[in-house]
């Protein structure tokens, strides 16, 4: 099968969950066979037309021209869909499913969006057009799928995002403080994910201080970038928290492993979230969670099994939850044997196996 992936934007420049979930299905969908093509917006220094571990991709300009660069950028995509001819298109988001929308009416192309996000209440009557007018439409959790149906009532898959557990499993805790240069009775308080207003990272930072009372050793790792980041490192210093919070920059995709597998705590902060493959992450590098109760975090997380919910914008439930976990290594210990059990079900071969069902459904009702 030949599927046409449109992604708003693409690795190694960003790297959220959306990016991350785009690459991991396409390298999935490659090795079984199917020929992966992802298009999205190009960024500076890189080639227009590259093929990646098997995967072609399509990276196509924007003009900063408000509905002029908007109505060229859905000519190239057209022209781009034109040339591949896929079977199926794939949205990576329901506003990027507009593109969809497009290669259905002109092109006659079958088109999936998949929900990798609540981006879509932003912009709900372009969102419902979408919705109307997709062949099929995935959503990453039961919450987000109730959403999606306030703005048009339909059948909605749920397939969640997945992991590749092999890279956490190679990995000691021993090995990875010592590539990081940890000493062994430090603490690590971890987050990793874009320094951005909506994951809510200036509570955690408030959080620091009364997590700090009781555990003094406490390190809180921030891993990516970010437009937040020179606010967040003021909050710090205001704090009296320079050497305590660590900013650690933007890593790549295989060096996450290390610092979840190095760490004590992984926080998620978010005001909003669609799933979380940071999660997931977490789970499978053994870690206790602390997370808001937000979107799909929930569908994962479950309070006082393999993490703690809080509730958004909260710095004091933070402290409270992480202070207990640094605290209680048995409990610790309790909830990572229950997240490396837990996270065995969220695979990619399982979300591709979900995925080439629903594709096939589409392609042969066409």
């Amino acid at each position: 099968m030949k599927v046409a992936f449109l992604s708003n934007v693409f690795l190694p420049k960003w790297i959220g969950g959306t990016e991350v979930a785009t690459a991991n299905i396409a390298k999935e969908f490659t090795a079984r066979g199917h020929e992966v093509h992802i298009i999205t917006v190009l960024d500076e220094g890189l080639p227009r037309e590259s093929v990646e571990n098997g995967v072609r991709i399509h990276r196509l300009r924007w003009l900063n021209l408000k509905f002029v660069g908007f109505t060229v950028f859905c000519l190239e995509v057209l022209y781009t869909l034109r040339r591949i001819d896929p079977q199926i298109v794939h949205a990576q988001s329901v506003l990027v499913g507009l593109y969809g929308v497009l290669a259905k009416w002109i092109l006659n192309k079958p088109f999936v969006v998949w929900g990798q996000g609540y981006d879509f209440q932003s912009t709900k009557r372009r969102s419902a057009i979408v919705l109307k007018h997709a062949d099929a439409v995935i959503a990453l959790s039961g919450d987000m799928k109730r959403e999606l149906q306030h703005l048009w009532p339909r059948n909605v898959f749920i397939i969640p995002n997945g992991i590749r557990l092999q890279a956490f499993e190679k990995i000691s805790r021993a090995a990875a403080r010592r590539d990081l240069d940890i000493g062994e009775m430090v603490k690590i308080v971890l987050f990793v994910g874009r320094l951005d207003p909506i994951k809510g990272l200036k509570y955690l930072i408030e959080a620091m201080p009364a997590i700090k009372e009781v555990e003094p050793e406490v390190r809180l790792l921030l891993v990516g970038d970010g437009p937040e980041r020179r606010e967040l490192e003021r909050l710090a210093n205001k704090l009296g928290l320079s050497e305590c919070v660590i900013f650690v920059g933007r890593v790549s995709e295989d060096r996450v492993p290390t610092y979840m597998v190095a760490s004590d705590v992984f926080v998620l902060p978010s005001l909003s979230e669609g799933f979380g493959i940071v999660n997931l992450e977490a789970m499978a590098a053994g870690l206790p969670i602390v997370a808001t109760s937000v979107g799909g975090v929930p569908s994962l997380v479950a309070e006082g099994i393999n993490g703690f919910l809080v509730d958004p914008g909260n710095a004091a439930q933070i402290a409270s939850r992480v202070s207990l976990l640094l605290g209680d290594p048995r409990l610790r210990h309790f909830m990572s044997t229950n997240n490396q059990e837990k996270v065995q079900r969220y695979t990619w071969d399982k979300v591709a196996d979900d995925l080439e069902r629903v594709y096939l459904s589409c392609v042969r009702a066409t």
